[in-house]
């Protein structure tokens, strides 16, 4: 129940989200200014128990529903701490003035790293690419995180076509994996699992949500 999977095997997430929320809040408000200095230290170790494989060989011995679940949380301990360092630094107040040259150098180089296999992958749960999901997670950050939006927002059909696509999250969320099980079962087409593959199972879902409005 705690974990989430036995309701539901997409609520991995909310245990995930709500353990780290809970875990980065008590760290904030009881070491006040030191509590950067500590979530970095935790993100080492954490970041440490992945390259060096610990993780796996310590967790692989339990249950499916648990390895996954504790394994995605130091999986995703890095990455949140990332966050958090933007965060601390009001990075995107910085860098708001961000020349639109550099938009277009940061997606060249997510092109780069999701086109190819730059980093060692090593044996993970959920998210065992640690290093490469560290590094684009914090592209893509700036990246959008910079993005002018008082010129988007002078084209209306750009936030009315926004707020159409994401109206739906809620059901997109819980039913994804089930649509992608079944195409998965019934499409050899669907089996390279890339990112055309969850655009198509993602429009799928829209229209679906539309039609159940």
């Amino acid at each position: 129940m705690l974990i989430g999977n036995s309701i539901h095997n997409i609520f991995w997430f909310q245990f995930n989200l709500i353990f780290l929320t809970l875990f980065f809040a008590i760290i904030l408000f009881a070491f006040n200014k030191n509590s950067i200095k500590i979530l970095i230290f935790m993100g080492l170790i954490c970041f440490y128990l992945y390259l060096s494989e610990l993780l796996y060989v310590i967790l692989i011995y339990y249950t499916k529903f648990f390895r996954s679940n504790i394994g995605s949380l130091i999986e995703l301990m890095p990455i949140s701490v990332i966050g958090c360092i933007f965060s601390s630094l009001n990075s995107l107040l910085i860098l708001k003035n961000l020349h639109i040259f550099y938009h277009y150098i940061l997606s060249f180089i997510t092109f780069l790293l999701f086109k190819y296999n730059i980093f060692v992958k090593k044996p993970g749960f959920r998210y065992s690419n640690v290093s490469l999901n560290i590094l684009s997670s914090s592209i893509l950050f700036l990246l959008f995180g910079t993005i002018s939006f008082e010129t988007i927002l002078k084209y209306k059909f750009i936030i009315l076509f926004i707020r159409y696509i994401t109206e739906f999250t809620g059901g997109i969320y819980y039913l994804h994996p089930l649509i992608r099980d079944y195409f998965e079962e019934n499409s050899f087409k669907f089996l390279k699992k890339n990112y055309f593959d969850s655009i198509i199972i993602y429009i799928i879902l829209i229209s679906n949500n539309i039609s159940n409005r």
